[in-house]
């Protein structure tokens, strides 16, 4: 099945590429997939959009790129989200966000002016993002929905499940939020399990993150663990060894310093795929890693 793409205009959401309202679009397409299939939303961060066309960047489109099944440009930057995480073999229904997170002042630079008017408006699209989750169940009653958001992404779907979306689990890659709106979150949306996957290969954005916002230092890779947050730093070799005992192989990225490869390296994208279906559960994947450590320790 196609992905289907929707764009955020305002605190509202809009099916992408026609007139047709989102609630119309949303009922003919789930009538197609199973009634225990799951939805999953597709998040991108900073310096991507629908729009990107009119700001001068037509590459930045998230829709022919990492949200396509077929992107236009391979590159270590670039893959298939929808085909990494195996979303059509499972029958699960995709759907692509997109949100305006660009803007005239951070095209190819970074200013923090810029930067804090993006980080604000990501907040603001929480509320379309928790709109589209709404629609989703209001068309389909009990559906599950899960999201995977990456950077900035991540800020849009924390407010999201802060606002009350009903949203059961939750990948977060090298996500760009503050600490204490995550723990906001995580207290408001007790029932909403986020995988935090904090790289080490990110602290050089993860500090430019704190240091343009400013938070004091103070992000989510700062998160400690709690019921229904767990972090992972997935480019360490005793994380790796131990996904891979469950069976998830998975490559360590070549750089040292990279805010892609969370997601870009070989086998990831599949572990995350198991993690929003249920299939693997946060709670059995965090007493495994903590086994593994004592068994090293010992």
């Amino acid at each position: 099945m196609d992905v289907l793409r929707v764009v955020a205009a305002g605190s509202d959401v809009l099916a992408h590429g026609t007139s047709r309202p989102l609630e119309s679009v949303l009922r003919d397409t789930l009538a197609e997939v199973s009634p225990e299939a799951r939805v999953v939303v597709l998040v991108r961060g900073f310096k991507w959009s629908p729009a990107a066309t009119e700001l001068g960047a037509p590459l930045k489109d998230p829709f022919c790129q990492i949200f396509s099944t077929r992107p236009q440009h391979i590159n270590d930057k670039v893959v298939s989200w929808p085909q990494g995480l195996g979303a059509a073999q499972r029958g699960d229904l995709v759907i692509a966000f997109g949100w305006q997170a660009l803007s005239g002042a951070t095209l190819g630079r970074v200013p923090a002016r810029g930067f804090q008017q993006i980080y604000e408006r990501a907040g603001q699209t929480g509320q379309a993002l928790k709109a589209l989750v709404d629609q989703v169940r209001a068309v389909s009653p009990g559906r599950e929905v899960g999201l995977l958001a990456h950077s900035l992404g991540a800020r849009v779907a924390l407010e999201a499940a802060r606002l009350g979306a009903g949203i059961g689990r939750m990948v977060l890659m090298a996500g760009a939020e503050t600490k204490d709106a995550a723990e906001a979150t995580l207290t408001a949306a007790p029932t909403t399990e986020v995988l935090n996957v904090t790289p080490r290969t990110n602290a050089f954005y993860d500090r430019l993150f704190a240091w343009s916002i400013p938070c004091e230092g103070q992000t989510l890779a700062n998160l400690t663990p709690r019921d229904n947050h767990m972090p992972l730093i997935t480019d360490g070799w005793s994380t790796r060894d131990a996904l891979a005992q469950l069976g998830y192989r998975i490559d360590l990225p070549d750089r040292r310093m990279c805010h892609w490869s969370y997601y870009s390296a070989p086998g990831l994208l599949g572990f995350y795929g198991d993690v929003l279906n249920g299939t693997l559960r946060l709670r059995h994947l965090a007493v495994h890693l903590d086994v593994l450590e004592k068994v090293r320790t010992a």
